[in-house]
């Protein structure tokens, strides 16, 4: 629940229509980004659609 708070997250999956984003990136979301909580075989993840996300970091 911790790292839920935080708006800089790890990118687990796209959807098809993503453009700029992949899985793997590291993105910040907007701070007062309300995401969608799901739990996948006990494990918690947050949805946000494309908009939401500020930016992302280099490697």
């Amino acid at each position: 629940e911790r790292t839920l708070r935080k708006n800089v997250m790890k990118v687990v999956a796209v959807g098809p229509t993503c453009e700029n984003i992949k899985k793997g990136d590291t993105v910040m979301i907007h701070p007062t980004t309300e995401g969608l909580v799901i739990d996948v075989e006990g494990q918690d993840y947050v949805m946000v659609n494309e908009f939401q996300i500020c930016g992302k970091f280099l490697a």
